[in-house]
């Protein structure tokens, strides 16, 4: 689906220029996000969505540009290698040097996560970085999909090591320890982080994810 921008500020404008077919299917994403505060007087909280800027580059060679330049002061990395793999290898390095905090999830230190170790930099970097250890592929069960069209399961094979954990853990414990920051906040531009339906488990399941990718009954409901 085209992601909403400023040129689709209600869900009227974005179906006219999308259509009703994919509105469908947008709206279905919306009533899974925020359940029953998506009602058709609300435009399914449409607004709540975030609304790209169609002045804006969006590449990840932009967004390093814009590191580079103070525009964005966090990112958390999972399972990339920008500072080997970006085609501007400069241009990447200013920006992870001008970030206040880097996070990397990966299953070994990577030269992103090292950046600052980089000779050409004469002097300290301010970038707090934050390494977390991930779990690899054997140990993590889930789906997985590839250029074939082939989807399949997996199994974890063995547990992670130490303090590794899976990607789906660690996001998961970032969006529940940040919607407790904002949990007694009145603020509107908060209603999308309170009201968002979040229900993988006390420890995230993937099997919960794609039942809610699949489709299901979230409530006790007549099916019709």
């Amino acid at each position: 689906m085209t992601a909403p921008s400023t040129d689709t500020p209600t869900l009227k404008d974005w179906t006219e220029k999308n259509g009703t077919s994919r509105a469908k299917y947008l709206i279905n994403f919306l009533k899974a996000t925020y359940g029953d505060k998506a009602q058709a007087e609300n435009d399914f909280c449409y607004d709540w969505l975030p609304k790209q800027s169609t002045k804006i580059n969006y590449s990840a060679f932009k967004m390093f540009e814009a590191m580079a330049d103070g525009k964005i002061r966090m990112l958390i990395n999972i399972g990339q290698n920008p500072a080997v793999s970006n085609a501007n290898h400069s241009v990447t390095m200013q920006g992870l040097a001008n970030l206040d905090l880097l996070v990397v999830v990966d299953i070994f230190e990577t030269e992103t996560a090292s950046f600052w170790r980089d000779p050409k930099f004469k002097q300290d970097v301010a970038t707090d970085v934050l390494l977390l250890p991930a779990a690899s592929f054997l140990e993590k069960s889930g789906c997985i999909t590839h250029s074939g069209r082939w989807l399949q399961w997996r199994d974890v094979c063995v547990s992670p090591p130490g303090h590794a954990r899976t990607d789906l853990d660690i996001l998961d414990q970032v969006f529940k320890q940040v919607r407790a920051l904002y949990q007694n906040s009145t603020d509107p531009k908060d209603a999308p982080i309170l009201n968002a339906i979040w229900d993988y488990g006390e420890k995230a399941d993937y099997l919960e994810v794609l039942k809610e990718i699949s489709g299901k009954i979230w409530q006790d409901r007549d099916v019709k």
